[in-house]
């Protein structure tokens, strides 16, 4: 099968992996945090080891603990609701079919599948000399107060596949499309 192929691949990249070498490894780089220039060579440390620069928006605050498959979280508040940018990076041939991608993101804001990606709009987008695109979904009745709504970059840099999706409350979320895209803009990437 299919997979079978890549099995040896896929164990030997499990074994390859080491969290705290990882972080340990990787100087920390100064960063601008919460989107105000520093006069201070020393104000903010990135510790997201991927990127050799960013700039955090104003009113993100990045989530000190490691979790399973991302880079890095940053939580969003505002207006008493709150959201996630979830960053994660996977190898550029292993993280699923177009299709699979599209239902699992659909799912997560409650819509139902889709049989082609194809079908869904998506605009281009370069992150850090990266390229790859950009997708929105809003769960149903999106004027509601419930309504979730996920936006995800899906960039290519090298041989990684960067996630970079911001899902919360539709309401928050339209009001923080800004602020990702300028994140985004701000990235530079770590890896080759």
């Amino acid at each position: 099968s299919k997979i079978q192929a890549h099995k040896a691949d896929y164990d030997a990249f499990l074994k390859s992996i080491s969290f705290g070498a990882l972080t340990a490894s990787v100087p920390p780089v100064a960063v601008q945090p919460q989107g105000s220039p520093s006069t201070d060579p020393h104000a903010g440390v990135s510790m997201i080891p991927a990127f050799k620069s960013y700039t955090s928006p104003e009113g993100w605050t990045l989530d000190p603990q490691e979790r399973p498959m991302r880079v890095a979280t940053f939580h969003v508040s505002g207006g008493g609701q709150n959201a996630d940018v979830i960053i994660s990076m996977l190898p550029a041939d292993m993280f699923g079919t177009p299709e699979a991608n599209m239902n699992r993101w659909r799912g997560q804001v409650g819509l139902g599948p889709i049989t082609d990606a194809n079908t869904v709009p998506r605009s281009d987008i370069t992150v850090g000399g990266g390229s790859g695109f950009l997708v929105e979904f809003t769960g149903p009745d999106p004027d509601s107060a419930s309504a979730e709504q996920l936006v995800v970059a899906q960039v290519t840099k090298g041989s990684h596949a960067f996630f970079f999706k911001l899902i919360g409350p539709a309401k928050l979320v339209g009001q923080q499309k800004n602020a990702f895209n300028s994140f985004l803009q701000s990235i530079q990437f770590a890896t080759e």
